[in-house]
């Protein structure tokens, strides 16, 4: 098995978002603190700024997205979440 990472971009906001919507209950805690509705998750995605932040995905063979992490920064603050299907 390869394992390809790279840094998303914009247009890659679909993907990351399944991807965040198929984690497990316990998956969706981990990156963001909290459990997070699919309505939270959409508006999360929908909030990265692709160009402040850095955001990489790790993909399988079938180019499926299964791992993320997302380096959001702030001002002199940043937050880092990973997230990996089961």
């Amino acid at each position: 098995m390869q394992v390809l990472v790279r840094q998303l971009r914009r247009f890659e906001r679909p993907p990351l978002e399944h991807h965040f919507l198929a984690l497990e209950a316990a998956g969706r805690r981990l990156p963001f603190g909290a459990r997070l509705s699919d309505f939270a998750l959409h508006a999360y995605v929908a909030r990265i700024d692709f160009e402040a932040d850095a955001a990489f995905g790790v993909f399988d063979d079938d180019l499926r997205l299964v791992g993320a992490a997302h380096l959001g920064r702030l001002r002199e603050h940043a937050e880092l979440g990973v997230s990996v299907l089961a």
